[in-house]
């Protein structure tokens, strides 16, 4: 079973450091092992409730979000404490994006439910991080490695999509992001474009046919996708009510990692 995984790793270093992302498999998320199986049910059942993110408008966005560190040199992932925000009277897990990144939030802070405790500590998503983690090519091995999670389950109704922020291709500003199909239910759309970076923030209605690399749809839960920030932008579109449903919703992890310190050149 380690076996597997190890192979599901070294392929999707290998994809990634030849094209610059790989697709990714519920092999890869530790599918051959029963323990992994187990706590990776346990985390899907704990996205099925998620709260309305509530700087998203009317786009029909739930999400939670939480940090960590690692130290590669011993292999140490802690969960980052969330924050007491006064005005909301909960803690909250802040964050934020240059407008470069996302236009849509013109650099604000903005804040969002944390995860769980439960989540924090879930054994599958530890393992999900760091696989993840073993199939980048990490350039700092001596520095300490944030890591951010994200939870977002999109939802439609007959009456609204649900849309992902931006809803642009993008870059996201960390070196390496992964993400993962947790469930989709009742839902059309939800179609990822892998693309060439020069035409970050547009639309895809915007860009030429020969600007994307590769378009998918991630179906089958614990199939996802890795990205190298720096040599592919990337996208995913709105989803709807499918035919005979009244609505739907499509929940996915993301998984970021960002060196905690200044990358100074000389």
């Amino acid at each position: 079973m380690v076996t597997l995984c190890r192979h599901a790793e070294m392929r999707a270093a290998k994809a990634l450091k030849s094209e610059g992302y790989a697709l990714l498999d519920s092999e890869f998320f530790g599918g051959s092992d029963p323990e992994i199986r187990c706590a990776r049910d346990e985390f899907a059942q704990s996205c099925q409730d998620l709260p309305r993110d509530e700087q998203a408008g009317n786009h029909n966005r739930y999400r939670r979000y939480g940090n960590f560190v690692l130290l590669p040199w011993s292999g140490t992932l802690e969960a980052v404490p969330p924050v007491w925000n006064d005005r909301k009277k909960q803690l909250v897990s802040n964050y934020m994006q240059s407008p470069q990144l996302n236009p849509e939030y013109n650099g604000q802070l903005r804040f969002f439910a944390p995860l769980t405790d439960g989540q924090a500590k879930n054994g599958f998503l530890r393992h999900a991080i760091m696989t993840s983690f073993r199939s980048i090519e990490w350039q700092h091995p001596s520095q300490p490695v944030s890591i951010g999670c994200h939870l977002i389950r999109l939802e439609a109704t007959l009456e609204l999509a649900g849309i992902s922020s931006p809803d642009l291709v993008h870059r996201d500003g960390e070196p390496f992001t992964v993400a993962a199909l947790i469930d989709r239910q009742g839902v059309i759309g939800g179609e990822n474009l892998i693309t060439v970076p020069e035409v970050a923030n547009r639309h895809p209605s915007e860009i030429k046919d020969e600007a994307i690399i590769e378009r998918f749809t991630l179906d089958r839960p614990w199939d996802g996708w890795i990205v190298d920030d720096k040599r592919v932008a990337h996208y995913v579109s709105p989803v709807t009510v499918a035919d005979g449903h009244q609505r739907g919703a499509r929940t996915v992890v993301l998984i970021d990692f960002t060196s905690m310190v200044p990358d100074v050149q000389n």
